[in-house]
């Protein structure tokens, strides 16, 4: 019978997740979850999994009408997650009110390293980004 391998790369290495047990691939893929989105997990760099039915399948977030990525999560309530803000939540702390995440090096992808909590007020100061809504 033929079925779907599923390979994902991480930290330069490529792994199998179809040959691997939750936990392996939990610790392998350095895989955490936002306090209360247990069935979502994320990696380091920002790679994320449903673990629904005892199985482990890549989510494909999708851009916003702002162009950051995005996807839902379906448990108690229904949440839709910017990517790096989950990364955040699940591998570095609580997100504080009043403040965003942001890329360290905006050439980068997300990954823990390359993410952090800032000011609002002070994110888009001084970057050169548009700061006003978008023309109509």
């Amino acid at each position: 019978m033929d079925f779907l391998q599923i390979f994902v790369k991480h930290k330069g290495f490529i792994y199998n997740i179809t040959e691997m047990t939750i936990n392996e691939a939990i610790q392998k893929l350095e895989l955490k979850s936002a306090p209360g989105w247990d069935d979502y997990l994320i990696s380091t760099e920002g790679v994320v999994f449903s673990k629904k039915n005892g199985y482990l399948k890549p989510v494909s977030p999708a851009p916003n009408n702002d162009g950051y990525l995005q996807f839902v999560a379906y448990g108690k309530n229904k949440r839709k997650w910017l990517v790096h803000r989950y990364l955040y939540a699940a591998h570095i702390g609580p997100l504080l009110e009043g403040y965003v995440i942001r890329k360290r090096n905006i050439l980068k992808e997300y990954s823990k390293e390359n993410i952090e909590q800032v000011l609002a007020s002070s994110h888009l100061h001084g970057s050169g980004l548009r700061t006003s809504p978008k023309p109509s």
